[in-house]
């Protein structure tokens, strides 16, 4: 049985001989450059300089020969542009400050300051106002509100959605040649579908515009839901419009090679409770999810990928009522976010994927303490199928030994 068979196999939630691998197919459980290079050394692989696949958390590609020394189960296929609106293309050697030698695309463009503050810019135009920051003790960049002023009239649908358009045939082009560059490597096929995000942080800030108008702060943004309910709803339609005639455009080129398709990594936890209330979500999102699920399963055989970290038990129900397959990842810190009561109340109905261990958990216990864990959580998760371990974009902190127990540890499961 090849990668692809297995992911869809356990996905359909049918027993297999071991727990499919996914690392870095998507922005959501990628890998920091930092790891990828003490991977790299540790499996004495080629050394050459990580590929920044990722800009915004700083995510590398992991090449095929890493892919193979860790049994990754995964092809992600990667969006036309990254976060700051930069063709993923023409790639450069940039030296990271007081770091080591990268690749980035030719035209992101960073400016560093005298503190070694590094600042990116909507489309890598450095004239215009930085869209992001990585301070000097930082491993990722953080957002920065960069309108140019705040719009007097703020409810205008257009200004919030004018960078959903329809998808061009050079982007189609790029989509395709990613695919026909891996077709034959075995793995399943993930696809991240930018233009289905409905709500996500990276389109209210929208780093890759120069002036982005309308509501682009956070706090702006989630009183809209209370007190504009009606003009987050036609956002949303809008968005949703452009996204289904996107996506037919998408299948009719490269959709026999999709298997699983990441529709959405809007959070709605936070640790101890849900960031809008289970009403606002199903008013506000779970109408759109419904049709954004029912046209891909009635027009594809794609899977389909619900991201949201924290405490989400209570709209899980929805979510999967929402047509979603997958849901990621698994922050069993979070309240009633228990793996044994994920997997007892759901797991018949929606695939889990994502880690077995806490974040917390695989930064401070031994390495004894650490295998047990990892040997019950996976016990419990992959019963009946249905569990697909990943690595969510781990922090730059935690102890490589710890890692490299993790990942051992699951291919001997």
């Amino acid at each position: 049985m090849n990668s692809r068979n297995h992911i869809l196999k356990t996905v359909r939630h049918e027993p297999a001989d071991s727990i499919p691998i996914d690392i870095g197919s998507s922005l959501i459980n990628g890998l920091h450059y930092s790891h990828i290079i003490r991977l790299r050394n540790y499996f004495k692989l080629k050394d050459e300089p990580v590929k920044i696949v990722e800009p915004l958390q700083m995510l590398g590609e992991i090449d095929e020969d890493l892919k193979e020394a860790l049994g990754i189960d995964t092809t992600g296929i990667l969006p036309y542009r990254n976060a700051f609106g930069v063709k993923n293309n023409d790639w450069i050697n940039w030296q990271i400050p007081e770091g080591p030698q990268v690749l980035i695309p030719g035209n992101l463009n960073f400016k560093v300051d005298h503190q070694n503050n590094i600042y990116a810019f909507p489309e890598g135009n450095t004239e215009s106002k930085p869209s992001a920051v990585m301070d000097s003790d930082a491993s990722s960049f953080r957002l920065l509100p960069h309108q140019k002023q705040q719009e007097k009239e703020k409810f205008n649908v257009r200004k919030n959605t004018v960078e959903f358009k329809i998808i061009t045939d050079g982007e189609l082009d790029y989509l395709e040649e990613q695919v026909i560059l891996s077709r034959n490597d075995g793995r399943a096929k993930i696809f991240t579908s930018r233009d289905t995000f409905l709500g996500n942080i990276n389109y209210v800030m929208a780093p890759y515009l120069e002036n982005p108008e309308g509501i682009r702060s956070l706090d702006k943004w989630y009183s809209a839901h209370l007190t504009k309910p009606d003009f987050v709803r036609k956002i949303y339609q809008r968005q949703t419009e452009l996204a289904l005639a996107n996506l037919s455009r998408i299948n009719s080129r490269i959709g026999n090679y999709i298997d699983i398709i990441l529709v959405c990594a809007t959070d709605f936890g936070g640790q101890n409770s849900l960031l809008i209330s289970p009403q606002i979500f199903r008013q506000l999102y779970k109408p759109f999810y419904q049709k954004i699920n029912h046209w891909i399963h009635e027009n594809t055989d794609w899977k389909t990928m619900k991201h949201s970290c924290g405490a989400i038990t209570k709209i899980i129900p929805d979510l999967i009522e929402c047509g979603f397959d997958i849901l990621h990842p698994l922050q069993f810190s979070a309240l009633n976010m228990d793996p044994e009561d994920l997997k007892n109340k759901f797991g018949d109905r929606i695939a889990l994927w994502g880690n077995c261990i806490e974040s917390k958990l695989l930064s401070s216990v031994s390495r004894d303490k650490l295998q047990k864990a990892i040997e019950s959580n996976c016990k419990i998760l992959s019963k009946h199928g249905g569990y697909v371990f990943s690595l969510e974009n781990l922090h730059p902190g935690v102890p490589f030994e710890n890692i490299i127990t993790l990942v051992n540890s699951i291919q001997e499961i």
